[in-house]
């Protein structure tokens, strides 16, 4: 898998988390051509399959498509999913709240996605 690495700050960029971001380290879908959405899409799933948990930005009126498509997909693989978000509305997609551990591993700061990704 092609992953960064944890970009926080210092105190936060220990210990270094191997990070994968699609439109980051597998390229921007520009609804070019055929091939080259197949090798993003591959790209992708791969790096689904062999990731450990996923964190999924969660903040807005509704959850991107693609980050619901993805969350979906590791919870049928048996993966944690941690969701991260400011927004403070009580109201949070059901399935979404259901693959974040029934709303227990929603978090809504970095600091509190640190301690949970260490408690795991």
């Amino acid at each position: 898998m092609n992953a960064g690495t944890w970009s926080g700050s210092p105190r936060r960029s220990k210990p270094p988390y191997r990070t994968f971001l699609p439109h980051r380290d597998a390229g921007l879908v520009k609804l070019s051509t055929y091939e080259e959405r197949y090798r993003i899409f591959h790209a992708d799933i791969e790096a689904l399959k062999s990731c450990d948990l996923c964190v999924a930005l969660l903040t807005g009126p509704d959850h991107d498509s693609g980050t619901s498509a993805e969350l979906g997909y590791l919870y049928a693989l048996g993966k944690p999913c941690i969701g991260i978000t400011d927004d403070k509305r009580a109201y949070l997609n059901n399935i979404v709240w259901g693959i974040c551990g029934y709303g227990k591993q929603i978090v809504q700061t970095v600091d509190e996605l640190l301690e949970m990704v260490r408690g795991m």
